[in-house]
Formats: structure tokens, sequence, C-alpha cells
């Protein structure tokens, strides 16, 4: 049995292998995960039997991976965008913030970029 995870593509993979140890009973063990065991809410005294998936699927690790660096990308470079986009509405530097209001030039007396 095997049990991947990962969103939006399955990138970790944990396995199971039903071993019989005796006559009719049989014991699960975990190949490529880390076993875990949590206390069932029903049962106080029971415990229940998980993995966490440990073998990386490379395909699937690697368009992750890109996938939230584009992300965290879009989301730094937006904010920026916005930040600029305020400031030029409101007169001010779009670097520094400085207010322009009254400035003849066309650099900010603050920082010295180019305001035009």
């Amino acid at each position: 049995m095997e049990d991947a995870r990962g969103w939006p593509l399955r990138s970790f993979l944990a396995r199971y292998v039903n071993e019989p140890r005796h006559l009719g009973d049989s014991h699960l063990n975990v190949m490529d995960g880390l076993p875990v065991y949590r206390r069932r809410s029903d049962y106080p005294m029971s415990r229940e039997f998980i993995a966490l998936p440990a073998k990386p699927i490379w395909s699937g690790v690697i368009l992750n991976s890109s996938f939230y660096a584009l992300c965290f990308w879009i989301l730094l470079g937006g904010l920026g965008r916005v930040r600029r986009a305020r400031r030029r509405r409101l007169n001010r530097c779009i670097r520094c913030g400085y207010d322009l209001r009254g400035v003849e030039h066309e650099a900010c007396s603050e920082c010295g970029i180019q305001t035009s």
C-alpha cells in the first residue's frame, strides 16, 4: 500500500507492507516513511498507527517548490507595485515616500531619485 502527500502535486511517499506474524495475525511495516502513533478519540487507551511520508517524489518536489517560489515572488512584487502606485497618487517620492508638494525641481530632495 502506498500513501503520497503534497499540494498541488504529490511530493512525498510512504509505503506500507503487511507482514504476517502468526497464523491469522498480520503486522503493518512502514517503508519510506516515519511511523507515528496517535491516540484514537473514541478509545482512550488505544493507539492508531499512521506514517509521515518521507521518500521524495522529485518531480513533485521541484514543481511544488517552483509553484510556491512564484507565489511568493508575485506577492512581494505586487506589494511593491501597490506601494509605489499609492505614493505616486499621493504626490510622494516613489522610493522614500517624501512629500513632493511644492517642490519645483525634478529630483526628490531626500533621496535624489528623478520624480518625472
